[in-house]
């Protein structure tokens, strides 16, 4: 068994009064989902002055090959009111490249404030029980961290964050930083790291202020026997198969630390 394998990674964003709703969607173009036993992942991090919530993360909006994502983790509202981290997912997504948009309850309430995604198009997972634990910080400090302490060897952790009013952060070795938004307000990054390095994910922020993060641990798929290094954006765990085909689409909805 070997950890998940990233077909590839794509990040967007939109900032600004009234941004991120149903007539405003987050449309992050450019998605290839290809290979077996794949998976989409979508990193989200907001500004929720107004408690705002995400209302859909959908794979081909109005396509074909339209498909639903479920969460999987997520800060809750009533923890920090400026800064908000989910995870969605789905089993088996549709392969080729493909839109997907992310849609909030209602638009940002500032100029300054910002809805980021990253979307990772993962192959290589155990479907059966890809998700093995999942985690969540809210505080106001600096330098989140998330302990996925049930992830193991085989598991890759993803952990996303998003601080209100601060424009640099990195992530903490040895993760890798997929995506990182740094507008004038607000800060949203997404990267990953495999479990076998360490089991907390963490980011080093400028100072301290609201902060919150997500994270989520997934097990790889036993057919796969190694892991191999690529290119910048396409994260170095591995290019399987470039192939692959369509299946029925089977959505899971994860309940927090509980595998499907």
């Amino acid at each position: 068994m070997a950890e998940p394998t990233i077909h590839s990674s794509t990040g967007g964003q939109v900032n600004g009064s009234g941004q991120g709703d149903a007539t405003n969607p987050l449309d992050v173009t450019g998605c290839a989902f290809s290979g077996t036993n794949r998976r989409a992942l979508v990193a989200i991090g907001y500004n929720d002055d107004n408690a705002e919530t995400v209302s859909s993360v959908t794979i081909d909006p109005g396509g074909a090959d339209e498909t639903a994502l479920s969460q999987v983790a997520n800060t809750p509202v009533s923890i920090q009111d400026d800064g908000h981290t989910e995870f969605w997912d789905v089993a088996d997504p549709p392969s080729g490249t493909f839109t997907v948009r992310v849609i909030i309850s209602a638009g940002l309430n500032s100029t300054g404030h910002v809805l980021g995604a990253c979307v990772y198009a993962l192959k290589d997972v155990d479907n059966t029980t890809a998700v093995v634990d999942t985690g969540t910080f809210s505080g106001s400090t600096a330098n989140p961290t998330v302990t996925l302490s049930l992830a193991g060897s085989d598991d890759t952790i993803f952990c996303c964050h998003f601080i209100e009013d601060r424009a640099t952060s990195t992530m903490d070795s040895p993760g890798t930083e997929d995506y990182n938004v740094n507008p004038a307000h607000d800060s949203f990054g997404s990267g990953h790291q495999s479990a076998s390095s360490s089991t907390t994910a963490g980011w080093t922020t400028v100072v301290s202020d609201k902060t919150v993060a997500s994270g989520v641990a997934y097990r790889g798929s036993a057919a796969v026997a190694v892991k191999s290094t690529n290119g910048l954006h396409h994260i170095p765990e591995g290019i399987g198969d470039p192939g692959g085909s369509a299946v029925p689409q089977t959505l899971h909805t994860i309940e927090k630390g509980i595998s499907a």
